[in-house]
This record gives C-alpha cells, sequence and structure tokens, in this order.
C-alpha cells in the first residue's frame, strides 16, 4: 500500500502482462503461417517455405535484430537520464544503421534463394523484401519497448497477425501466381511503419556513446547469430541437405516447439530496460533480485508446460496435418532444447542490461553453443537426418543455456542448486516417460494424459517452494518492495 491507502500496483507484471500477449500474438503470426501452408499445402511446400523463412531471419540478425535490442536498452537509458535529444539521436542513428544494413543483407539472402537454391526470381525478391520488413519490424518493436509503450507494440502485433494470415489464406484459397512469404512481408512492414523511430531535428550521437552502441550492436550481433541463429541455420541445413518432403517434418516440428518460448521471450522484452534502468542507477541488488525472482518463476513454470508439450508430441504434431507424424523425434527433441534456452532468460538479461563486457560474454558463450552446435550438423545430419539436425540444435542449445546461468549464479551469488538439479531431474525424468510411453501404448490416446499427470504432480511435490511462490506465495526468491507503482 502507499501512504495514502491505495493499492500498489507491480510495473513488471502489468508490463509483462500485456508483453505476453504481444509476443504470442507475434508468435501466432509465424506459427500460424507455417500451420496454414501445411494443411493446406502440405510437407513438401512448408519444406521449401520453411528455408525460405529461416534465410530471411538470419539476414536479420547481422545488424537489426540488435539495433531493436540497443533501442530498447538505451532508449530507456536515456529516459531514465530524462535526456530527450539523446533519445532523437539515437533513433537517428540507428534507424539509419538498420535501413542500410538490413537493405545489404536482404540483397544477400535474396540472391542465395534465387541462386544457390533455385527457388526463381519471385521468391528470391519476396525473400528480399521478407528480409527488409522483418528488420523495420525489429527495430520499431525495440523503439516501441523502450519507450514503454507496450500497448501499442502489443496492438501492432495483432495488426500484423491479421494482416499476414488473412492475405496467406486469401493467397492459399483462390491459388494466386504470387510468393507465399509476400503476406508474411505485409505484416511486418505494417508493424515497422507504425513504430519507425522518429528523430525530429535530431543531432548526431557524441562520439563516446555512438561506439558505446555500435560496440553493443556488433557483439549483439554475434550473440545472435551464434544463439538464436543456429535453428535457423537447422532449417536451412535440412533444405539443402535432405529432401523436402524431410525438410517440411522438422520444419513443422520447429514451428510448433517455438511458440512456448514466446512466453520467455516476453518477459524479457519488459526485464530487459527494468534492468537497465536498474543498472544505470547503480542498484546491483534490483538486478540481482529481479534475476532471481524470474528464474525461480521459469523453472516452476515452463518445465512442467514443456513436458506437457514433449509428452504429447504425437497429438500435437497431427495440428501441422495427417502426414506429419514421422516428424515426433525431432519435435520432442526440439521442446527439451528450446526448454534449456528458455530457463536463462533472466541470466541473460541480467549479463547485457549493464556494463559492455556483459553483451561481450553473453555473445561468446552463445559462440561457444554455436561452435558445439555446427559440428555436431556436420556430423548428424547426414547419416540420422532431420532428427540428427534437431539433436545437433540440442547440443549446441545445452551449451548456449548452462554458460550464463552458471556465470550469472556465481557472479551474483544466487541460490540456485535447487533450481538446477530440478530442472537436471526434469529432463531424466521425461526421458524415462516418453521411453514408457513409446514402449507401453505410442498411440493410445490417454498415454500423453496420464504421463502428462503423473511428471506435474511429481513436479509440484518437488518444487512446491517456487510454485508457491509463482501463485502469489512468498517463495525463496520473493522480494517485497521493489518495482511497485502507485496508479
Amino acid at each position: 500500500m502507499s501512504g495514502s491507502g491505495r493499492r500498489r500496483v507491480p510495473v513488471l507484471a502489468v508490463a509483462a502482462g500485456l508483453s505476453v500477449v504481444g509476443v504470442l500474438l507475434a508468435g501466432l503470426t509465424r506459427t500460424g503461417y507455417n500451420l496454414l501452408v501445411s494443411n493446406l499445402r502440405g510437407e513438401e511446400v512448408l519444406g521449401v517455405l520453411g528455408p525460405q523463412i529461416a534465410l530471411a531471419v538470419l539476414a536479420s540478425m547481422l545488424w537489426p535484430a540488435a539495433a531493436g535490442a540497443a533501442a530498447s536498452k538505451f532508449t530507456a537509458r536515456a529516459l531514465g537520464a530524462r535526456d530527450a535529444a539523446q533519445v532523437a539521436a539515437l533513433a537517428r542513428h540507428l534507424r539509419r544503421r538498420t535501413l542500410a544494413t538490413g537493405a545489404v543483407s536482404a540483397v544477400l539472402v535474396g540472391a542465395w534463394a534465387g541462386l544457390r537454391r533455385g527457388d526463381g526470381v519471385g521468391p528470391a525478391l519476396a525473400v528480399a523484401a521478407l528480409a527488409m520488413a522483418y528488420a523495420g519490424y525489429l527495430l520499431s518493436r525495440g523503439t516501441l519497448l523502450g519507450h514503454g509503450r507496450v500497448a501499442r507494440a502489443t496492438a501492432w502485433e495483432g495488426v500484423a497477425l491479421v494482416l499476414a494470415l488473412g492475405c496467406l489464406l486469401v493467397l492459399l484459397l483462390t491459388g494466386a501466381a504470387l510468393p507465399l512469404l509476400l503476406p508474411l512481408a505485409l505484416g511486418y512492414a505494417a508493424y515497422a511503419v507504425a513504430g519507425w523511430p522518429r528523430a525530429r531535428g535530431a543531432g548526431p550521437l557524441p562520439p563516446g556513446l555512438r561506439r558505446e552502441v555500435d560496440a553493443f550492436v556488433a557483439w549483439g550481433v554475434l550473440g545472435n547469430v551464434a544463439s538464436a541463429g543456429l535453428l535457423q541455420l537447422c532449417l536451412v541445413v535440412a533444405g539443402e541437405a535432405v529432401p523436402a518432403r524431410e525438410a517440411g517434418l522438422l520444419a513443422a516440428a520447429v514451428t510448433l516447439a517455438t511458440p512456448a518460448s514466446m512466453l520467455a521471450r516476453s518477459l524479457v522484452q519488459v526485464l530487459f530496460p527494468a534492468m537497465a534502468r536498474s543498472a544505470g542507477a547503480g542498484d546491483a541488488a534490483a538486478v540481482r533480485r529481479q534475476a532471481d525472482r524470474v528464474t525461480r518463476g521459469a523453472v516452476a513454470v515452463f518445465v512442467p508446460l514443456f513436458a506437457v508439450l514433449v509428452l504429447g508430441a504425437r497429438p500435437l504434431l497431427r495440428l501441422a496435418g495427417e502426414d506429419f507424424a514421422g516428424g515426433v523425434p525431432a519435435l520432442r527433441v526440439l521442446l527439451v532444447a528450446v526448454l534449456l534456452t528458455t530457463l536463462p532468460v533472466a541470466a541473460v538479461a541480467a549479463l547485457t542490461s549493464g556494463a559492455a563486457r556483459g553483451i561481450r560474454s553473453s555473445a561468446l558463450m552463445s559462440t561457444a553453443g554455436f561452435a558445439v552446435g555446427v559440428g555436431a550438423l556436420a556430423v548428424l545430419a547426414g547419416p540420422f537426418g532431420v532428427t540428427g539436425i534437431a539433436v545437433a540444435y540440442l547440443l549446441g542449445a545445452a551449451v548456449t543455456s548452462a554458460l550464463p546461468w552458471v556465470v550469472v549464479w556465481r557472479a551474483q551469488g544466487q541460490r540456485w542448486a535447487g533450481p538446477t538439479l530440478r530442472v537436471v531431474a526434469a529432463v531424466a525424468a521425461l526421458v524415462a516417460l516418453v521411453v514408457v510411453q513409446e514402449e507401453a501404448a505410442a498411440t493410445a490416446w490417454w498415454a500423453p494424459v496420464v504421463s502428462s499427470a503423473v511428471f506435474c504432480a511429481g513436479w509440484v511435490l518437488l518444487s512446491w517452494g517456487d510454485v508457491r511462490g509463482v501463485l502469489g506465495s512468498r517463495g525463496p526468491g520473493a522480494a517485497g518492495g521493489a518495482d511497485t507503482l502507485a496508479p
């Protein structure tokens, strides 16, 4: 309660709630897109479309994705310092760089699609258009979040969703001779225009700040390519190393494996500016408290959520169509990998929201995971097909996730031994339950229901302290008096 007796509203909770909706809408855009194509056109068409989208996403990682993160961090920091001139100069700098680098990378991936993959002129131009639109979308979203305009960012995610899926459905039903990527590009372009950063009357960034921003983005590029880029690389490799039908199975598995991680992304979008403000104010205790609270909540919530998805992988994959049952092993492996990359979101935010060395450390850790993943791809993709590609991603993701978790655990003096042991035990239990499920009744409708119930019951007993904290009681990571605002 405030001094006037009014109830205090948690800022992070309200912003996180809006951000969850926005990120879910963003996830539904990509997920719905692929599901419409898989159900109406089949796995071979999805096997072509999936690698094309992956190329456009990889292009965005060559600058725009990191520029969006920079807009979120440095805009929030400048607003915290009440420096309007710096906010405008930052917008001017980032949008110029994003347009230039986005155009170059769009041309490169368009040429790859047309010349290397032989997709044709129209699809190649569509890949380039999607890459450019997605670059603008990332910068606009980062800018809106940096300004704290979470509600507006969420609303435009809804607009992009309706535009992309509505136009795609028209193309699929009418059989219009247009590339299937164009509706997705249209949705992202609409968002980019709506949230494009304004820099009216802005001057150049001070040299010291410009170097800091550019260094942050450069390290962010390395980190993004080395972490999120590994999954997109797996799709590109599948598009060239296995038949289109098998690539379609992997694309369907990725489509169904990644939406749950959108919840974690929503936390990052809110937590990153909040930690940046705390770090800018020199409040290391607040950063530590936020990291601990979110990490414990992530373990308590996401482990059982992903477990249910892993155990229900067979019926889940039917959402992509009746011909996708061959992708069940890959889907299960990818779900475990995405779980591992979801859990350390607070640790990564704690690393990258503060001093410049944090983003460098995060990028180098991701590079180590990327190297492991690429090495595993070279060994496993040929003999084991899409399942081997999924396992390669799992190995890289495990390294990428474990390093920041351990570093922040030790650097901040966190008490994360319990959560760590519970995650290890959960993965072991999942493997055992999947084996039992497949041996006993692989296709019975009750098998995933019973195995999920057993897992969740055991998880609640094992993690009752943190589960109680998520439900509202004071768990081990709870702390009061922070991150609240009287309305």
